[in-house]
């Protein structure tokens, strides 16, 4: 049983491009609902259904989980699984405007700071 749960494990891990700890915790605990859990999210993560590629995806997610306060590490999450698919620093600049102007300076602070953790961002120091 545990190689079907690591098995399993991988193919998530390899359609999504990440695992959270609760999909190795759940894969444990309660491998029937961990899978019902999976099949609904993977209507949401299979580019056959829908006509917005996963990158767009990814932006949508970190501007939502940005708005309802999710932790920063769930947020670096999609913004490394968006880098993966092609996100470039203006595209993740553009998502950063959005958010400042759906929350505010404080959201948009949060996600600036999580994309820094992830990305490296240049940085000018003034002379004086």
């Amino acid at each position: 049983m545990d190689n079907e749960k690591k098995e399993y494990l991988e193919k998530i891990f390899q359609k999504r491009s990440f695992l959270h700890d609760h999909h190795k915790i759940l894969a444990t605990e309660n491998f029937e609902l961990a899978k019902k859990i999976n099949d609904f999210i993977d209507l949401m993560y299979n580019p056959q259904n829908g006509a917005i590629d996963r990158k767009i995806k990814e932006f949508l997610f970190i501007a939502v989980l940005a708005v309802k306060g999710a932790p920063k590490e769930h947020m670096k999450l999609h913004i490394d699984v968006a880098v993966k698919h092609g996100a470039t620093k203006e595209e993740f600049f553009e998502v950063l405007n959005l958010i400042f102007l759906l929350d505010g300076a404080a959201t948009y602070k949060y996600v600036f700071d999580a994309l820094q953790e992830v990305i490296p961002l240049g940085k000018l120091e003034p002379d004086s």
